[in-house]
Formats: C-alpha cells, sequence, structure tokens
C-alpha cells in the first residue's frame, strides 16, 4: 500500500543489490533497480554488485519510486 506518510529514503548506498532492494521494499518503497557500472573501471570492479548511486537521496521524504544503480 506504499510507505508511511512523510517516509523518507534510507540509505542503501554500498549494499548488495538484493538487500538494497529488500531494505526499500521493506518500508513499501516503490523502486527500481538497474545494473549499470559506474564511471570508473577499477571503482566499478571493486564494488561489483553493490549499490553505488541512489536516487532521490538519502533523507529526501519519498514522494514516487527510487532509483538505485548498481555495478554489474
Amino acid at each position: 500500500a506504499g510507505p508511511q506518510p512523510g517516509t523518507t529514503v534510507p540509505v542503501v548506498l554500498g549494499l548488495p543489490a538484493a538487500e538494497a532492494a529488500l531494505k526499500l521494499g521493506t518500508e513499501g518503497i516503490d523502486h527500481q533497480v538497474l545494473v549499470l557500472a559506474e564511471s570508473d573501471p577499477d571503482d566499478a570492479a571493486q564494488r561489483s554488485g553493490l549499490t553505488w548511486k541512489q536516487s532521490p537521496a538519502a533523507g529526501t521524504v519519498i514522494d514516487g519510486p527510487v532509483t538505485i544503480w548498481v555495478n554489474p
């Protein structure tokens, strides 16, 4: 039924994709996961499978879906 009014976006940066999605889903937050490497290939390789970007930013009051980017 969606998040409670006033719910803010949690921090999911650095989490494995499944854990980030679970954290958002548990809060009732609609989300999408994009598997896309960050621009620095070395950083992407070191953080394979981890969330490296989220939008909107953590702490923002939910007003729509959250998108997270995960390194392949």
